[in-house]
C-alpha cells in the first residue's frame, strides 16, 4: 500500500481501496448487481443514467450508480489507526465520498431540500399499505425497495449535495 514517499509512511487510499474491494466484493449475496457472473455489492441500476446515456452507449455497466457505503465506512475507519498509531499519512483520500446513508440523506429530506416526486410518493404509500407497514408511527410514511430508482437517486443526490455543502 505505500507510496513512493522518501520516508516509506505515505499510504495510497486508491490502493488501500483496491485491497478492500477484492476481500470484501465475492462476499456480497448474488441478488445484488451483478456484471459478468460477480455481484457488485452496494451498486445499483438508476434508469435515469440509462435515459441520460441511451444515445451514447449500450454498455449496461454505465447505468450503474456505485456508492459501496459499507466499504467506504471501513476504508475510513481503518485510516484512523494508521494515522494516530503508525504515524502514516494518506494520499488520494478525496476520491472517496461521504457515506450515501439515511443519516445525511434524512438530513436533505428533513429541510425539505430533496422531495418526492408526486407519483412517486404515492406508489410508496400504496406499497406501505400494502406490505401492512403503514401502522403507527409507519402511518404516512412511504416505502420503497433498497433498489428502487427512488432510494438509488435519493443517495446519489446525497453525495452530491454533500460535496456541494
Amino acid at each position: 500500500m505505500k507510496t513512493t514517499s522518501p520516508d516509506g509512511t505515505t499510504l495510497d487510499i486508491l490502493t488501500f481501496w483496491d485491497i478492500l474491494q477484492t476481500l470484501l466484493i465475492p462476499i456480497w449475496p448474488q441478488d445484488r448487481t451483478v456484471v459478468n457472473g460477480q455481484a457488485l455489492g452496494d451498486a445499483w441500476p438508476l434508469s435515469t443514467l440509462k435515459t441520460v446515456s441511451a444515445s451514447t452507449t449500450t454498455d449496461e455497466t454505465n447505468f450503474i450508480q456505485p456508492f459501496h457505503k459499507l466499504t467506504q465506512w471501513l476504508a475510513y475507519s481503518l485510516t484512523v489507526p494508521f494515522t494516530r498509531i503508525l504515524h502514516h499519512k494518506w494520499v488520494n483520500t478525496d476520491a472517496l465520498t461521504a457515506l450515501p446513508e439515511y443519516r445525511n440523506g434524512g438530513l436533505f429530506v428533513d429541510l425539505g431540500v430533496l422531495n418526492l416526486k408526486p407519483a412517486s410518493l404515492e406508489r410508496g404509500l400504496a406499497t406501505a399499505a400494502n406490505s401492512g407497514i403503514a401502522k403507527g408511527e409507519n402511518a404516512g410514511l412511504p416505502a420503497f425497495a433498497a433498489g428502487d430508482d427512488v432510494v438509488v437517486e435519493w443517495r446519489a443526490m446525497t453525495l452530491v449535495l454533500v460535496d456541494l455543502a
